[in-house]
């Protein structure tokens, strides 16, 4: 069988992805980006094609196992962020959203730790295409905006601990090359927007 591509395997991912956002409940009801399908697709494409396959192999695997069991890890995502957000709703909760381990715990600030630099080198060199995203950190967090850091803490904390292996991995190699994933997923984002490069993005907001 032939392997699939990271593109391939990056679409994959975000249409399954796509139905377990859409099909999130909120507290207040659906959100509308819930119904905004092509921004959802660009922002998660834009992401996962940055990976490597085995990374994303693994991480379609914990879909297609979250399916089979009638599991909705996005719905999980949003719930961990609301612990920095909205901690009194997220108390109510908690306890029925799995028990995170000390390995997954781990793995997952440790990506933070390399992530979160990559961020903020990003903000600095293109400030207007930053400034029309999220805070940076935690501390920054309310009911009406998420800031990064708590984001993207929810979403790894989805993640199996393979996957979470993997991708620590990657990015330490991806450190170790001097490339910047985040840098890498916000120009794969203003290509698939119709801008040639981020200097265009930036310049032309």
């Amino acid at each position: 069988m032939t392997e699939k591509s990271i593109q391939e395997l990056a679409e994959e991912i975000t249409q399954r992805e796509w139905k377990m956002f859409h099909n999130t409940q909120n507290i207040g009801g659906q959100a509308s980006c819930q119904n905004d399908r092509e921004t959802f697709e660009i922002m998660r494409k834009s992401q996962w094609e940055t990976c490597n396959t085995p990374v994303l192999n693994s991480y379609l695997t914990d879909l297609i196992r979250a399916e089979a069991a009638g599991y909705n890890l996005l719905t999980e995502k949003y719930a961990r962020m609301m612990e920095y957000t909205m901690p009194e709703e997220y108390g109510k909760i908690k306890d029925k959203l799995p028990k995170i381990s000390d390995i997954k715990q781990e793995i997952t600030e440790n990506i933070l730790k390399e992530y979160l630099p990559w961020r903020k080198e990003v903000n600095k060199k293109y400030p207007k295409l930053s400034n029309a995203g999220r805070p940076l950190e935690k501390n920054d967090d309310t009911e009406e905006v998420t800031s990064v850091e708590t984001y993207y803490r929810g979403e790894l904390l989805t993640y199996s601990v393979e996957t979470l292996e993997l991708y620590y991995s990657y990015i330490l190699d991806c450190v170790r090359a001097g490339r910047n994933l985040v840098r890498d997923n916000l120009e794969n984002m203003v290509k698939m927007y119709g801008y040639s490069s981020l200097e265009d993005a930036e310049k032309k907001l």
